[in-house]
């Protein structure tokens, strides 16, 4: 991740599935889990695409 990001991940989260756990938890309290990734992904037209379009 450094590499791509320039940011180290916390060692505390290493080997760790976040959504997995999200769902495993929800499940637990009779919740559904509907993952959306959308806005996090958005390039820019500005930026030539931005950081991650160039990545």
């Amino acid at each position: 991740m450094s590499k791509m990001f320039s940011i180290e991940i916390g060692s505390s989260f290493l080997g760790r599935d976040p959504l997995a756990e999200l769902v495993e938890e929800a499940r637990r309290v009779g919740l559904k889990v509907i993952p959306w990734f959308e806005y996090g992904f958005v390039s820019s037209y500005n930026l030539n695409g931005g950081m991650l379009l160039q990545q």
